[in-house]
Protein backbone atom coordinates (compact mmCIF):
# COMPACT_ATOMS: atom_id res chain seq x y z
CA UNK A 1 0.00 0.00 0.00
CA UNK A 2 1.33 3.20 -1.13
CA UNK A 3 2.17 5.75 1.71
CA UNK A 4 -0.12 7.94 3.00
CA UNK A 5 -2.74 5.61 2.42
CA UNK A 6 -5.62 4.37 4.79
CA UNK A 7 -7.33 1.12 5.08
CA UNK A 8 -10.81 1.44 3.85
CA UNK A 9 -13.29 -1.90 3.76
CA UNK A 10 -12.77 -2.62 0.56
CA UNK A 11 -9.21 -2.75 0.50
CA UNK A 12 -9.24 -4.79 3.38
CA UNK A 13 -11.46 -7.50 1.69
CA UNK A 14 -9.53 -6.72 -1.47
CA UNK A 15 -6.46 -8.05 0.61
CA UNK A 16 -8.21 -10.89 3.09
CA UNK A 17 -9.43 -12.19 -0.44
CA UNK A 18 -5.99 -12.07 -2.28
CA UNK A 19 -4.52 -14.12 1.01
CA UNK A 20 -7.30 -16.66 1.68
CA UNK A 21 -7.09 -17.45 -2.51
CA UNK A 22 -3.26 -17.46 -2.76
CA UNK A 23 -3.26 -15.39 -5.23
CA UNK A 24 -0.65 -12.84 -3.56
CA UNK A 25 -0.77 -9.83 -6.29
CA UNK A 26 1.75 -8.04 -4.07
CA UNK A 27 0.17 -4.66 -4.10
CA UNK A 28 -0.83 -4.57 -0.75
CA UNK A 29 1.20 -5.78 1.95
CA UNK A 30 1.69 -5.53 5.79
CA UNK A 31 4.34 -3.35 7.03
CA UNK A 32 4.55 -4.29 10.77
CA UNK A 33 5.50 -7.61 12.38
CA UNK A 34 2.06 -7.70 14.02
CA UNK A 35 0.35 -7.10 10.46
CA UNK A 36 2.31 -9.87 9.06
CA UNK A 37 1.97 -12.30 11.97
CA UNK A 38 -1.81 -11.31 11.64
CA UNK A 39 -1.48 -12.48 8.11
CA UNK A 40 -0.22 -15.72 8.14
CA UNK A 41 -2.98 -16.68 11.21
CA UNK A 42 -5.81 -15.53 8.10
CA UNK A 43 -3.83 -17.55 5.88
CA UNK A 44 -3.32 -20.43 8.60
CA UNK A 45 -7.33 -20.10 9.12
CA UNK A 46 -8.71 -19.08 6.04
CA UNK A 47 -7.22 -21.20 2.98
CA UNK A 48 -8.18 -24.38 4.53
CA UNK A 49 -12.01 -22.65 4.78
CA UNK A 50 -11.86 -21.63 1.26
CA UNK A 51 -11.01 -24.98 0.29
CA UNK A 52 -13.64 -26.58 1.77
CA UNK A 53 -16.25 -23.95 0.73
CA UNK A 54 -15.06 -24.81 -2.53
CA UNK A 55 -15.11 -28.00 -2.76
CA UNK A 56 -18.57 -28.24 -1.46
CA UNK A 57 -19.64 -26.26 -4.11
CA UNK A 58 -18.04 -27.99 -6.63
CA UNK A 59 -19.51 -30.99 -5.27
CA UNK A 60 -23.08 -29.36 -5.22
CA UNK A 61 -22.68 -28.30 -8.84
CA UNK A 62 -22.18 -31.40 -9.64
CA UNK A 63 -25.15 -32.83 -8.21
CA UNK A 64 -27.30 -29.95 -9.95
CA UNK A 65 -25.47 -30.95 -13.04
CA UNK A 66 -26.15 -34.72 -12.65
CA UNK A 67 -29.57 -33.98 -12.23
CA UNK A 68 -30.43 -31.84 -14.77
CA UNK A 69 -28.94 -34.33 -17.30
CA UNK A 70 -30.41 -37.12 -16.31
CA UNK A 71 -33.97 -35.34 -16.36
CA UNK A 72 -32.90 -34.35 -20.26
CA UNK A 73 -31.86 -37.83 -21.39
CA UNK A 74 -35.08 -39.57 -19.67
CA UNK A 75 -37.28 -37.08 -20.90
CA UNK A 76 -35.76 -37.34 -24.11
CA UNK A 77 -33.87 -40.77 -25.01
CA UNK A 78 -36.18 -42.98 -22.66
CA UNK A 79 -37.28 -45.23 -25.31
CA UNK A 80 -33.92 -46.30 -26.09
CA UNK A 81 -33.43 -47.46 -22.91
CA UNK A 82 -36.03 -49.96 -23.54
CA UNK A 83 -34.26 -51.36 -26.03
Amino acid sequence: MPEGLEWDMWGALFYVGTIFTTIGYGNIVPRTPGGKALSIVYAIFGIPLVLAILSQFGKTLTTFVSNVWMRYFCMNYSSLLLI
